[in-house]
């Protein structure tokens, strides 16, 4: 039986970890004299498995304390501008409350609370950079507070600066050490690090605070498995199960620790339950699909990929996916179809136009499969993807 180990490639998004779904390249399968053999089990076929339940960036708060900004003492322009800012908020007018406030800062630019509103405000428009330079002012002013060490960190995160993020959450902490979404924060933070030990250390302090805390028990699953801990991320898993038994990337998440347990069948079963608890969920059939392709489940494979099909009729990823399927079946001619549709809506996708070669060349299109060679060559060396480069070109120097 094989083993799936962790996951060393592929994409997690900065908000949110969201999975990003690409074709299995050729070095997944193989290709002899015209056999396409099904992918084969390997670190990167179900990567995204896990990205699905990897670490979540807690958001950001209203945590400026808005009340507090008003100024008893200040003058009243001061003041009709934080009630104004205030009530905008409420009705969440961010972009019209933050004029507010920098107008307020001209006023007076001594008042950390308004500069904490500021780093919300921009926080919450996606604007990080300009939020974490709110945020660093309101910190300087109010050294002591936790709250704007927090919100820097989180800005810092966004913003990809892990170590300034790190150093902001520690700082958060050491001011109130009972601040789980710091914990959390920092937790994120080193798993994005790929440090996961210490990631796991800190999503242990927000259990030691709160025991049923759902989200930390997903990130603590998640990292385990990275760890290859699987005994532990099962049980962890289990327990987010229990707190939330309609999450279907829970579930997924412990089908993929369950396998690596050798529990192929209690895996199976987790897959179908997360399938079953996210019925519209196209890229998590996408996943499983992917992961029973590996285990070379073809059939079972191809149930999953065409569910997504059906879901979501245009994700380039299923299309790809069932087109490998219909390659190792000798139905060429369909993945011919399926490849097409692939290449026309990703035109840079070098492993489209490879596997709609073979599948011309099978067809005895050859014409037709020397162009889809040449442009899949043309894209591995522009990619610097070598052993793609190489697979296409000896194929071409086999029929041109």
């Amino acid at each position: 039986m094989h083993k799936l180990t962790r996951f060393l490639t592929g994409v997690l998004l900065l908000a949110g970890f969201s999975a990003v779904l690409r074709p299995l390249s050729p070095a997944y399968g193989s290709e002899v004299r015209g056999e396409f053999s099904p992918a084969k089990p390997t670190i990167a076929t179900v990567k995204a498995a896990i990205e699905f339940s990897a670490p979540i960036l807690p958001e950001i708060a209203q945590k400026n304390n808005l009340n507090s900004t008003q100024n008893n003492n200040a003058d009243p322009e001061l003041n009709d501008l934080l009630l104004e800012g205030r009530d905008l908020v409420d009705k969440g007018k961010f972009a019209e409350a933050l004029a507010v406030y920098q107008q307020a800062e001209t006023l007076d630019d001594e008042n950390a609370r308004i500069f904490s509103a500021i780093g919300y405000l921009e926080a919450r428009q996606g604007n990080f950079q300009a939020a974490a330079d709110a945020y660093k002012q309101a910190a300087d002013m109010e050294p002591e507070n936790s709250e704007f060490h927090y919100a820097l960190g989180f800005t810092f995160a966004n913003l990809e600066q892990y170590d300034e993020a790190a150093a902001a959450y520690q700082q958060a902490i050491q001011l109130n050490d009972d601040r789980v979404d710091a914990y959390l924060g920092l937790g994120v933070v080193r798993f994005r690090q790929e440090q996961y030990e210490e990631a796991l250390q800190a999503f242990q302090k927000v259990v030691e605070i709160e025991p049923n805390h759902l989200e930390v028990y997903e990130s603590m699953g998640a990292t385990l498995i990275y760890l290859e801990r699987y005994d532990e991320a099962v049980s962890t898993l289990q327990k987010a199960a229990e707190l939330a038994p309609n999450s279907g990337k829970i579930q997924l998440s412990l089908g993929v620790a369950l396998f690596n347990q050798g529990k192929k069948s209690e895996a199976l079963e987790a897959f179908k339950k997360a399938a079953t608890l996210d019925r519209n969920n196209a890229e998590l059939r996408v996943q499983i699909g992917q992961i029973l392709e590996s285990l070379e489940d073809t059939e079972g494979a191809l149930e999953y990929y065409q569910q997504a099909e059906r879901i979501d009729p245009n994700l380039p990823s299923v299309k790809a996916a069932i087109g490998r399927i219909l390659l190792s079946r000798g139905d060429t001619m369909m993945a011919i179809v399926q490849f097409r549709d692939v290449t026309e809506q990703e035109p840079e996708n070098a492993d489209a136009h490879y596997y709609l070669g073979v599948a011309l060349e099978e067809r005895e299109r050859t014409d037709e499969a020397i162009t889809a060679l040449k442009r899949a060559i043309e894209l591995y060396e522009q990619q610097e993807n070598e052993e793609g480069w190489e697979r296409a070109k000896e194929l071409l120097d086999e029929i041109d």
